[in-house]
């Protein structure tokens, strides 16, 4: 079974996501809370990630006593 794609649907219409914050004067904003966010997301993981380090490394503390 094909499916049969109107061509004018699919071109792209509109404007870039870039483009429309630009219009709209809020592209810095968007962009500076967007990085705030994977900052926080990226310290996040690392602070998770070591504490499974350091549940990990009191363990092996523990057993080779």
């Amino acid at each position: 079974m094909s499916v049969k794609r109107n061509p004018e649907r699919t071109a792209r219409s509109g404007s870039t996501l870039d483009s429309f914050l630009e219009e709209e004067g809020i592209r810095e904003e968007v962009e500076a809370v967007a990085i705030k966010r994977v900052q926080a997301w990226q310290i996040e993981r690392a602070l998770q990630e070591q504490k499974k380090t350091n549940k990990r490394s009191r363990k092996f503390e523990r057993a080779s006593r």
